[in-house]
């Protein structure tokens, strides 16, 4: 088993401390899914990581071995804010009207708007799979 160390990456600098000011970790793949290689969850002491941790250990594979989807991955990472910020005004605008209407509105505003950057995200890494497999061959075995 390779442990990676918890070093600072370019996409988690050291001033933020990989932990994201309480933010909740993004998920964080149990192997990569580019090159299927399996992300340990275990720092250069041995110890089990999790939550930023695992996810600055994810960071430290894509940047030594998919710079470009690690930039990708960086570049979006805040996604998500996207997806809450519209759909939470909007919500908070329809209990103050006290209106179903608009409050469903926004639930399914954040559900659409989630679901075309899942599909968009998932065809993104694909084709990263699909110019790996073409440099590299068939993806690296796991060993789970």
């Amino acid at each position: 088993m390779h442990a990676l160390s918890i070093a600072t990456t370019q996409f988690y600098p050291e001033r933020h401390g990989g932990r994201g000011f309480g933010v909740p970790a993004p998920r964080t793949p149990k192997h990569c899914p580019v090159c299927g290689q399996t992300i340990h969850r275990v720092d250069s002491e041995g110890r089990h990581v999790s939550g930023w941790r695992a996810r600055m250990l994810y960071m430290a594979h894509c940047e030594a071995n998919h710079p470009d989807l690690g930039d990708w991955l960086n570049r979006w990472r805040g996604i998500n804010g996207f997806f809450f910020l519209p759909s939470f005004l909007i919500a908070v605008v329809g209990v103050g009207l006290r209106s179903i209407l608009v409050v469903s509105s926004a639930f399914a505003l954040f559900i659409i708007l989630y679901t075309v950057w899942s599909v968009h995200s998932g065809r993104v890494v694909g084709q990263f799979r699909e110019l790996w497999q073409e440099q590299h061959g068939a993806p690296i075995e796991t060993d789970e």
